[in-house]
């Protein structure tokens, strides 16, 4: 038995048969570590939940989308506060627009009573251009009595969109930038995302000194970071008001 096991310890496919077993076991050790570890660019998503004890203040959040609004009607179904929309980043060139009914609906907001604050819809791409819609934020509001918060709402909206190959690093930047800058002018800031891409896109445990302002449409929270604000639906309803719309909880504890 012996030298039929020393005969083929002499065979050359022997060899080859064993370099080629070592070679598979230590490819499948290395591709066992590699998922194990996770992505710099990619945030593992997490599913607990941390929901404020404290009793909710209603509001809503509107832009040119909403043209015509009754005031009156808004403040007296319930909605406390509004975050309306002063500005958006186009998808593909980049430039920066005026909502054209944001100083509407402020002087609208403010006549009826309902706390005001506001927000830009964001396609940044590098902290250069988050610092430059925090000053586009600041200077359309420079003449409005700020109740709540100046929040940045950054949304991927498809990846043939300029905002496409933005990583969570870049993200992150992003809106640390964004925020310091508001922080500078001693303002309030606020971080808007969607729970999806707060939790695979962004590294949100560097951003836990801002507001942050969920959305996710479902009838409990589902989140793990701290939460300000919950946008909990996107089709509400609210007198005064003819079309579908936003509708936030805030939290005031």
């Amino acid at each position: 038995m012996l030298t039929k096991i020393k005969a083929i310890c002499k065979e050359p496919m022997f060899w080859e048969l064993i370099t080629i077993s070592l070679l598979l076991l230590l490819t499948v050790i290395a591709l066992a570590v590699v998922l194990q570890t996770p992505s710099p660019q990619a945030p593992t998503q997490t599913t607990a939940t941390t929901v404020p004890t404290t009793p909710p203040v209603l509001g809503i959040d509107v832009s040119e989308h909403q043209e015509v609004i009754d005031w009156q009607q808004v403040k007296a179904s319930g909605m406390e506060f509004v975050m309306i929309r002063v500005g958006w980043r186009g998808y593909t060139q980049g430039e920066l627009f005026a909502d054209t009914l944001a100083q509407t609906h402020y002087a609208g907001a403010k006549a009826a009573g309902i706390k005001v604050g506001a927000y830009i819809f964001s396609q940044a791409t590098s902290a250069e251009e988050g610092i430059e819609e925090a000053n586009y934020l600041l200077e359309q509001t420079k003449d409005w009595e700020i109740d709540m918060y100046l929040a940045l709402n950054w949304e991927h909206v498809g990846e043939e969109n300029r905002t496409a190959s933005v990583d969570a690093r870049t993200l992150t930047d992003i809106t640390k930038a964004f925020c310091q800058t508001l922080t500078k002018a001693n303002k309030r800031p606020m971080v808007y995302f969607d729970a999806y891409l707060a939790s695979t896109r962004l590294f949100i445990d560097e951003l836990t000194e801002y507001p942050f302002w969920l959305a996710q449409y479902a009838e409990e929270m589902a989140f793990t970071h701290p939460v300000k604000m919950w946008q909990y639906t996107c089709t509400g309803t609210v007198p005064g008001i003819d079309e579908n719309l936003d509708i936030n909880r805030y939290y005031t504890e």
